[in-house]
Order: C-alpha cells, then structure tokens, then sequence
C-alpha cells in the first residue's frame, strides 16, 4: 500500500516463480521485485458470482 491505494499483492506463485525457480534468496530480495503490480480489486457489492468471473477471465486466485 501507498496511503490508500494498493501498489501490489504477493502471492505463492509469485513466490514461487520470482524466488524458487529464479534461484533468488527471499532472505536478500524485497516483496517490491516480486509482487504483481497489476492488481485487480472488488467491492463489497460485487456478488460471488461476478468475483468468481473476473477471477476466472483473469486467471487470478486472489481478489481483494
């Protein structure tokens, strides 16, 4: 987060792909290299159903 606006969400894969199969050490790089930037957000409003969709267009497993 910056103030208010989210600049990225860190997940396993990212994990995962940036750090594991990269050969980086978690201990020495900063969640800032490896995070997604391009995060996809929803309200409180949107239904199960239209989270479940932009989910599964976007193929993202996370959807704050």
């Amino acid at each position: 987060m910056e103030g208010e606006k989210i600049v990225g969400i860190i997940s396993e894969r990212d994990y995962a792909r940036k750090i594991a199969l990269a050969g980086r050490s978690s201990k020495d790089t900063p969640v800032s290299v490896i995070m997604t930037t391009e995060v996809l957000c929803v309200g409180p409003l949107q239904t199960t159903e239209e989270c479940m969709a932009i989910m599964t267009e976007n193929r993202v497993r996370h959807l704050p």
